[in-house]
């Protein structure tokens, strides 16, 4: 019994270590997967930043963030990310706001999408949107009643 042991302690051995090489391949396949993923978010990233879509780019900026919590570059990129962000969102709102004044409302539906584009949730958007859209229902529903009175005013006349 124990000489069937020692036979086969050799390619236990051998299997062990195969094990272990395995595993630190593995192990270095991730780091290089982190690495591809690392340098393709800061491309993606960038590539954002240009076309100045600036929720784009935060997206990237977290997942590296995530990737490497202690980088002090992650973390000043996001922060100035985020100030573009507020800074094109006020823009997008004070043009919206504006084209409102001079009632021209597909411009002013224009920049608040963009501006909803940039934060979701936006309030003033959202809700100068909604005023857009009833004022938009309500003259759809005027012109509708006014092409009904024309219509009762010629079959009027024709009788």
């Amino acid at each position: 019994m124990k000489i069937t042991k020692i036979r086969h302690a050799p390619t236990f051995i051998l299997l062990l270590g195969l094990t272990t090489a395995c595993s630190s391949i593995y192990k270095n396949d991730y780091i290089y997967a982190d690495y591809v993923s690392t340098s393709k978010h800061k491309q993606l990233a960038k590539k954002e930043l240009k076309l100045k879509n600036y929720r784009g780019a935060l997206v990237h900026f977290r997942i590296l963030e995530a990737l490497q919590p202690d980088d002090p570059e992650i973390k000043n990129r996001i922060r100035i990310t985020m100030a573009l962000a507020s800074r094109k969102l006020d823009l997008e709102i004070s043009k919206g706001m504006l084209a409102l004044r001079n009632n021209k409302w597909d411009a002013a539906k224009q920049h608040f999408l963009k501006a909803l584009n940039i934060q979701p949730q936006n309030k003033i958007a959202l809700e100068s949107l909604r005023k857009i859209n009833a004022r938009e229902v309500k003259e759809v529903q005027t012109s509708h009643l006014n092409s009904v009175k024309r219509k009762r005013i010629y079959l009027a006349e024709t009788e």
